[in-house]
């Protein structure tokens, strides 16, 4: 067998392995725990997975760390990572909530939180199963910890990453693994092969969120308009479809296809397209104007782009 593909199953092996690992489902949480930070328990891992496994491995732990990812694993059980605040980190911390759990739902990335659980070993990541956010929940004696440097992460590390992260989702932080790959190593062609699955990740969910979004657009355009217009009373806001995408408007009876041709509101809607242009491209609005109401009413627009 290459190289080449011992490695590629390898990893497949570790990633799989890892994601059965931590969705065996609802466990009963320690009570209490061990002290150890983050930064601790993933420089003890990189440095000596046994010796980490002989400190930790099956003992209850209450981790202090910085959130670094909150999602879900391919069997639905959420989860939060945490890590010591590095822009790169593998392994990180991985804390398992009960399947139905909404704990983790107000969580934001670079907060610092404690969770506690029991210490499953390295398996893709440092698992804490079952595990939940925790307090100042500690046992009177705690291991020996050896404090070490994090290392740079390995074209395997990066690998493994990657694919745990289109497992919870996070496709951008896929595709930034991915990306820091050199051509040279082993790994490039299978993440090259993982691409396709990071773009339609993306797209879906641009897709998925682009309706809301556009709501969201609705409203802050036609408090806009209605700011920059304080004589007109009830400026509403309409989205219709376009070849294309869609096209925002602010409605009024006073609205026509002259309705730029003087005062301001030329300029204030072309300077809110310009600061909101991403938004307005994700939410796949095409054409943004003002518009007239009733039955013979006309309208006159920007393109997006």
């Amino acid at each position: 067998m290459a190289a080449s593909t011992k490695s590629s199953l390898l990893a497949l092996s570790i990633f799989v392995t890892a994601v059965l690992a931590c969705s065996t489902g609802n466990g009963i949480v320690p009570e209490s725990g061990t002290p150890v930070t983050a930064k601790d328990i993933i420089g003890s891992y990189k440095s000596n997975e046994v010796s980490a496994d002989s400190l930790y491995k099956n003992r209850s732990l209450l981790v202090t760390g910085l959130v670094n990812t909150i999602g879900k694993d391919l069997l639905d059980r959420p989860y939060v990572t945490l890590n010591a605040g590095e822009r790169i980190s593998f392994p990180s911390v991985q804390c398992m909530g009960s399947r139905n759990s909404t704990e983790f739902a107000s969580l934001r990335k670079g907060q610092e939180i404690k969770v506690i659980g029991i210490c499953k070993g390295k398996l893709g990541n440092i698992l804490l199963d079952p595990c939940r956010i925790g307090g100042n929940e500690t046992t009177q004696s705690a291991p020996p910890v050896t404090v070490t440097a994090t290392p740079t992460p390995t074209s395997h590390d990066r690998l493994i990453w990657a694919k745990n992260s289109i497992s919870g989702k996070d496709f951008h932080e896929a595709e930034r693994q991915i990306s820091q790959i050199p051509s040279s190593a082993v790994e490039y062609k299978e993440a090259q092969n993982l691409l396709p699955v990071i773009k339609q990740g993306v797209a879906a969910q641009k897709r998925a969120m682009a309706p809301r979004l556009r709501e969201q657009l609705a409203a802050e355009y036609r408090q806009l308009v209605a700011d920059a217009n304080p004589h007109l009373n009830f400026v509403e806001s309409r989205i219709t479809k376009i070849k294309g995408g869609y096209a925002l408007w602010a409605t009024h009876d006073f609205f026509s296809q002259y309705s730029l041709s003087s005062g301001d509101d030329a300029k204030v809607i072309q300077e809110w397209i310009y600061r909101n242009e991403q938004r307005l491209e994700d939410s796949e609005v095409v054409r943004v104007g003002l518009m007239g109401r009733g039955p013979y009413s006309s309208g006159v627009s920007f393109n997006v782009k």
